[in-house]
């Protein structure tokens, strides 16, 4: 109960002028972190006070998001500069802003995207040097560390060889190969934050949610909830939340998230579990309010309509379900470029699975065609968003379509193909399993 009596068991005066302190060092994380806490001061003038200082601190994180964004751009490193402007998204309120960042995101996009063409168009491979140096892992570890938070990237920095290593093998999706070398530090510095923390990610990617649950409420202790990265986005409380999940005990976070996860708060990757934990508690009417307010709240993050619509399906409302994909997936799908969001495949594919099963005898003719020239429309979508490629639910869609076209070669045709995926689907989901992700798929 620890963290109850940190949010509770303070003096609101004093976390603001706390929050103000480290606001003004350039900490908007911990200046967030303590106004919080006062703004549910029963004195008005210090939660106003409150609240105008964690916008504050908003700005700041986005102002951070955005440096860090246009020196990943400078260094051609235009994926990083993406996933920057991304989470300087997700704390912009401002449309006007928002557009302006989604527009330059949107550069940055069609700049990757022609560089991989120019690549592809390549005439002939270029064989590369055979003294060509191997990349330094060194380099690699600091760059990942660089970002991190000040404070917390010096504590990364004090780690040695082994867990440096460790580390990398971790990041690059190697939970086996780092495990045991995370258990043999934990033994010997069993109360170090980052040995916890990572361990605890270890566990979490190895399906272990117990453990890992133990070493991320260990790190939890000692760090509290600060962000561990410049951005602001990454928190022990946001994994933790993954764990608790994977447990199937939603109470847990309910009880501990109900503060900072409220939309207002600006923090998808905290609000996005607590949708889930009220969907797995089947606490519908409050996840119905909740969802709603944060579809709006974070139009750049789909996995909250997603979860709307697939709890509204579930509540037998599709028409209801299909009309909240249709508003998320808008923007993605408009004509133009400047400024879209990348289309978000799941949205479409449930999308296009409600209105297939929208099929019925009272349907008019006229009805049912332009309910299936939708569906081709949103298929075609997807289709664009893997680059041209069809993948096995697509396919079978596609032949359920033609079947409640009329088209019986269209049938064949998109049968065979899914068929004909069953065997290389199954060893890639093989594959999947060995990295489980807790995602706005978890089922409800």
């Amino acid at each position: 109960m620890g963290f109850l009596a940190s949010l509770f068991g303070s003096d609101p005066r004093k976390d603001l002028e706390k929050a103000r302190g480290f606001l003004e060092g350039g900490r908007p994380d911990r200046a967030i972190e303590l106004a919080r806490k006062a703004v549910g001061s029963d004195q008005a003038e210090v939660s106003e006070a409150a609240k105008m200082l964690i916008q504050d601190a908003r700005g700041q994180l986005i102002d951070n998001a955005l440096k860090m964004a246009a020196g990943s751009e400078e260094s051609e490193y235009w994926e990083d500069a993406v996933e920057w402007l991304d989470r300087a998204l997700e704390q912009i309120d401002d449309p006007q802003r928002a557009s302006e960042v989604e527009a330059r995101k949107e550069a940055l996009v069609e700049r990757i995207e022609a560089a991989e063409e120019e690549a592809w168009q390549a005439q002939e491979p270029q064989e590369a040097e055979p003294d060509e140096p191997e990349i330094d892992l060194e380099d690699s570890f600091v760059a990942l560390v660089d970002m991190m938070d000040d404070e917390i990237g010096r504590q990364y920095l004090a780690q040695d060889d082994e867990f440096r290593g460790a580390y990398l093998a971790l990041y690059d999706g190697r939970p086996a190969e780092a495990l045991p070398v995370f258990d043999h530090l934990v033994e010997s510095r069993p109360t170090d934050p980052v040995l916890r923390f990572e361990r605890g990610r270890a566990r979490l990617f190895s399906e272990d949610f117990a453990g890992a649950r133990q070493d991320l409420e260990a790190a939890w202790q000692e760090w509290g909830d600060i962000f561990l990265d410049r951005a602001g986005t990454l928190s022990v409380a946001s994994v933790w939340s993954e764990a608790l999940l994977g447990l199937g005990e939603p109470e847990a976070i309910l009880e501990r998230l109900e503060s900072a996860a409220r939309p207002a708060n600006g923090q998808p990757e905290l609000s996005l579990p607590y949708a889930q934990a009220l969907l797995m508690a089947q606490r519908f009417e409050e996840a119905e309010t909740f969802l709603s307010a944060a579809v709006g709240r974070f139009p750049s993050t789909p996995d909250f309509g997603l979860l709307l619509a697939s709890m509204l399906e579930s509540r037998g409302r599709r028409q209801e379900a299909i009309h909240c994909l249709e508003i998320s997936v808008a923007p993605s799908c408009a004509s133009g470029t400047c400024g879209k969001p990348s289309k978000h495949v799941p949205s479409l594919r449930t999308l296009a699975t409600l209105m297939l099963a929208s099929e019925s005898e009272e349907e008019g003719e006229k009805a049912r065609k332009a309910r299936l020239e939708r569906v081709s429309e949103v298929l075609g979508f997807v289709r664009e968003a893997l680059g041209g490629g069809v993948a096995k639910p697509d396919a079978l869609m596609w032949a359920e379509h033609g079947r409640q076209s009329g088209d019986d070669e269209a049938v064949a045709k998109w049968t065979e193909m899914a068929e004909q995926m069953e065997s290389a689907g199954a060893e890639r989901e093989r594959v999947a399993m060995q990295t489980p992700k807790v995602s706005a798929e978890t089922p409800i």
